[in-house]
């Protein structure tokens, strides 16, 4: 998928590349659709895995302290492997694999809400934990999406991390 875009890909390809029979290809994946199913929950356990911890330290350290932190691991996870993700994001649109990402988006934002309901009496203003954690993630997940879709348009990581840093400290009341 990473070579040849999603559109490309056949299972005869997957097995070629795999190295074993198009039969034994199907009796783990009936098409091809089941096939990106299984490589956007890899993306998105393995996207869980490096983000979670990370939001769990919100709950004992400073959140201000940690927002560079945070916002700089994203941008360096969505930068692993950008064109995988450009792929999943193309195949969500089409349906293929929007269950997958919904279900991703939706553990990072109930993760991120609980840890703003916890730590509400440490933030600087009062806010709604659930919206605001809807908006911060959705925002940056709309912004990586363009990202991975348009490379070549000057995201440098830098300003991409710069700029978001702003917005989710902003959207906390950190100025």
């Amino acid at each position: 998928m990473r070579e040849l875009g999603a559109k490309a890909v056949t299972t005869n390809k997957v097995a070629a590349r795999a190295g074993v029979s198009v039969g034994s290809l199907y009796q783990y994946f009936p098409n091809k659709t089941a096939l990106f199913t299984a490589v956007a929950e890899r993306h998105a356990l393995e996207t869980e895995q490096a983000i979670l911890p990370l939001l769990d330290r919100l709950a004992v350290e400073p959140p201000e302290e940690l927002v560079d932190t945070v916002v700089e691991a994203l941008v360096a996870l969505e930068r692993v492997d950008a064109v995988l993700h450009a792929e999943l994001m193309r195949l969500s649109l089409w349906g293929q694999t929007s269950g997958v990402i919904q279900t991703c988006r939706r553990t990072f934002e109930a993760h991120l809400a609980d840890l703003l309901a916890r730590r509400a009496a440490d933030l600087p203003r009062p806010l709604d934990p659930t919206a605001t954690a809807r908006v911060l993630v959705r925002a940056m997940g709309g912004v990586f999406e363009v990202c991975a879709q348009e490379p070549d348009e000057g995201f440098d990581d830098a300003l991409l991390t710069e700029t978001l840093t702003r917005m989710v400290a902003g959207t906390l009341g950190y100025s």
